[in-house]
């Protein structure tokens, strides 16, 4: 961390400041060998399963679908008035391999299988972290300051552990042969969540849970609960207020989960944000290119400006903004909404764990969006949102055979995919 006075730096934090900013830029540049190699062979594995002849039809004129695409399309439309074409070709490049894989393997997974997927990679994710700390010696939950980061940052560890609860959860609620694994990875992602101290995903995670639970209850029964709930809350408050206790305060550290500095401006996004406004009213409608915003230039500026080093504006939409403009956020976000809106109908009708983890997903997506980067760029969280979806728009209509044909095995529901 280094701080900035009056747009100088003094000679102790100069060589921290340019160290940061180098390996900003070399992110900016577009990654090592390795992680090309993995978007190539991802692009590969796609493609091959896009060539096979016995997967589900894909519907080009399902109306997600067609967003989906809409919003691809504004993203390699973009390099015509991109403030950097280079790079954002490069980003272009990376999203190409992502959509590839997507399309290939929501062709020839089912929903449910999905699910399973994301489980075993998610899980992956997790053990890979705990052992790569233990084996740095910091794996040291036990410390104050400790947030468990594994091989990513913790915020975006708090994402993949998030969604693998939300996983979890899908399955739990509908295959009840295999509760105990499945309860065990929950409790296991919960427990290293909160390790994590990523209060935006435990928000969002939390956000997301209840959701799902209230697709599964009548209408009558998530009323009672509501009013029960608040009902509650009214007598825990009137009985602090009685007996004085300082149930407010506590639950306050409770909720910043030990992390109280700059809760007031949101740990420092409002000023950001502020700052970067200036840059999206340049742009408002197309932005600045593809993920291409976040130049050596741009982020020395808002780095002396913030007096902090920062590369990403920790805001989905703030990001799209300044990448996409207006356009390319509102077809991110419709296409979300749609998704949501078709698993939400879906999983009623079919009992699929692909789609409630969908409804999970897609509202832990949005919320998390808020206040963290990287919804809506490639990564592994928008991949596994980015298959779900297109599971969504395979199905259109809610017949009882359309219903019946998701419960079957994958390869009886490519027998009866809707065309």
């Amino acid at each position: 961390m280094f701080f900035v006075s009056d747009h100088s730096l003094t000679i102790s934090t100069r060589d921290a400041f340019v160290a940061d900013l180098s390996a900003m830029e070399s992110w900016t540049a577009g990654g090592n060998s390795l992680r090309r190699a993995a978007f190539l062979g991802m692009a590969a594995v796609g493609a091959c399963l896009l060539l096979r002849e016995n997967g589900r039809r894909l519907r080009w004129d399902d109306p997600l679908f067609l967003l989906l695409a809409a919003y691809v399309l504004w993203c390699a439309a973009s390099v015509q008035w991109s403030i950097d074409p280079g790079t954002t070709v490069r980003r272009l490049m990376v999203l190409g391999c992502c959509v590839i894989a997507a399309l290939g393997l929501s062709r020839h997974l089912a929903p449910r299988d999905t699910v399973t997927v994301a489980i075993g990679v998610l899980l992956g994710y997790l053990v890979l972290g705990v052992a790569a700390e233990a084996a740095l010696g910091t794996f040291r939950p036990w410390s104050g300051e400790y947030r468990f980061a594994g091989t990513v940052h913790p915020n975006t560890q708090g994402a993949y552990l998030a969604l693998l609860a939300l996983a979890a959860i899908a399955k739990l609620r509908t295959e009840p042969h295999h509760r105990g694994f499945y309860g065990c990875v929950l409790v296991l992602a919960m427990a290293f969540i909160v390790l994590t101290r990523s209060r935006t995903a435990c928000a969002a995670l939390l956000a997301g849970i209840a959701v799902m639970g209230s697709l599964s209850i009548s209408p009558r029964a998530f009323l009672a609960t509501l009013i029960g709930g608040v009902w509650l809350v009214s007598v825990i408050a009137t009985m602090a207020a009685a007996f004085g206790w300082e149930i407010v305060d506590q639950l306050s550290g409770a909720a910043m989960m030990g992390r109280g500095e700059q809760a007031e401006s949101l740990t420092g996004r409002l000023p950001l944000w502020s700052d970067l406004s200036w840059h999206i009213r340049d742009a408002f409608w197309t932005g600045h290119g593809f993920m291409t915003f976040w130049t050596p230039d741009h982020i020395l500026e808002i780095s002396s400006l913030q007096e902090w080093a920062i590369s990403e504006a920790h805001s989905s939409y703030i990001e799209s903004l300044l990448d996409l403009g207006l356009i390319g956020l509102v077809l991110w976000v419709s296409a979300a909404l749609l998704g949501l809106r078709r698993a939400a109908r879906l999983f009623p009708e079919t009992k699929d764990p692909g789609f409630l983890f969908c409804v999970g997903a897609i509202v832990f997506g949005l919320l998390r969006g808020f206040t963290e980067s990287g919804m809506n760029a490639p990564s592994l969280t928008s991949m596994i949102l980015g298959v779900i979806l297109l599971h969504t728009a395979h199905v259109t209509r809610t017949e009882p055979r359309v219903a019946a044909a998701w419960r079957r095995p994958a390869v009886a529901s490519n027998q009866h995919s809707v065309t």
